[in-house]
């Protein structure tokens, strides 16, 4: 329990850095006093300062839109809902790659395994198993978006 809140801590300074969560002025508008025209003054947004220059307007996209926080792995969304879906997303995709890479690593034991019984059984396994995890990701997956979308109609798992 406690090695868990270490990581969760962590992730927090590493990931979600203070710069992120800064707060947006809103555009301020000042009229000119002779003719009526409108002036319109956005103070810069500091929290966009750090990020690096091909993701800099979608920062302020972001941040402008109330959308939710900038953060290393794009907008983070402020809502539960949109957290939830994000974290989801993002603990599919590292199982992903995760079950991908330990198939390429059965192979390669298969591969190098010159003859040894025990070897080779080791590298079916690894592809075997993570294989198998996989089309578990898909079809729950599936069934979650079938009774969730189409079934009960929910909008929100449709997006």
């Amino acid at each position: 329990m406690k090695k868990t809140g270490i990581i969760i801590s962590l992730f927090f300074l590493i990931f979600l850095r203070n710069e992120a969560f800064a707060q947006v002025t809103p555009t301020v508008f000042y009229p000119f006093p002779q003719g009526g025209v409108t002036v319109a003054i956005t103070p810069p947004i500091q929290a966009c300062d750090y990020v690096a220059a091909q993701d800099k307007e979608k920062c302020l996209d972001c941040l402008l839109n109330k959308q939710g926080s900038w953060t290393v792995f794009g907008c983070l969304s402020q809502e539960p809902f949109g957290l939830v879906t994000f974290i989801l997303r993002f603990s599919l995709g590292v199982g992903g790659g995760i079950a991908f890479l330990t198939m390429v690593l059965g192979g390669f034991y298969l591969l190098t395994s010159t003859g040894n019984p025990q070897r080779i059984n080791q590298g079916k396994k690894m592809i075997f198993y993570p294989g198998l995890g996989i089309l578990v990701i898909i079809f729950s997956v599936f069934i979650l978006e079938l009774i969730g979308v189409h079934i009960l109609g929910i909008p929100e798992l449709s997006k």
